[in-house]
């Protein structure tokens, strides 16, 4: 039973392989995500993925209106999953092989960071903004500003303030501690032969 996700991949592959255009551009979507949720299977990681990362080319090379449908792509693999790994593992699932591969790692991690930070009616499908897109979310990342948006949902909660925030204080106090550490310290010089 382990091996019949492996099956229904390569029996894909067989078939889209050999007719590449059969299935229309909505299709291709629904079929794209529904493949990246698979490709999260506990079972499925474990094993090589070669077979699903050129299904998934295969299906991204053949879109035939690809600039318009990929914010589409982007929003429905936005939904695959709400856990932050997952995400980073769907991002790896698509080759980056290829323009198209690289362009949809792009947007995709564009789109994950912008969700991830409550963010994503802000994010736009022009090539020049993303940059600063991504200028603007990442002090949002910084673990400061995280324990202060932390605080405020508990305050909008109800909670009071302190709750589960030791562990995110110990977190950012040694993230802070690792980055003053002089690292030469660290490791001792190289001996010449």
């Amino acid at each position: 039973m382990d091996s019949f996700p492996q099956a229904t991949i390569q029996f894909l592959a067989l078939c889209v392989a050999s007719r590449p255009r059969c299935y229309p551009d909505r299709q291709r979507l629904a079929l794209l995500a529904l493949l990246c949720r698979l490709g999260l299977d506990r079972n499925l990681r474990k094993q090589p993925q070669a077979e699903l990362q050129q299904l998934l080319l295969v299906l991204l090379e053949a879109a035939q209106h690809w600039q318009e449908e990929l914010p589409e792509l982007c929003r429905l693999l936005c939904h695959v999953s709400q856990h932050h790994h997952n995400l980073v593992a769907v991002v790896r699932l698509f080759p980056d092989t290829t323009a198209r591969g690289r362009h949809l790692r792009r947007n995709l991690s564009l789109c994950f960071i912008a969700k991830l930070l409550g963010k994503m009616q802000m994010v736009t499908w022009q090539e020049e903004i993303q940059l600063q897109q991504l200028g603007h979310l990442l002090p949002l990342m910084k673990p400061a500003v995280l324990q202060r948006g932390l605080q405020l949902v508990q305050n909008l909660q109800g909670k009071e303030p302190q709750e589960g925030l030791p562990e995110l204080d110990e977190q950012v106090n040694t993230i802070r501690s690792e980055s003053s550490v002089d690292h030469s310290a660290k490791f001792p010089p190289l001996k010449k032969p």
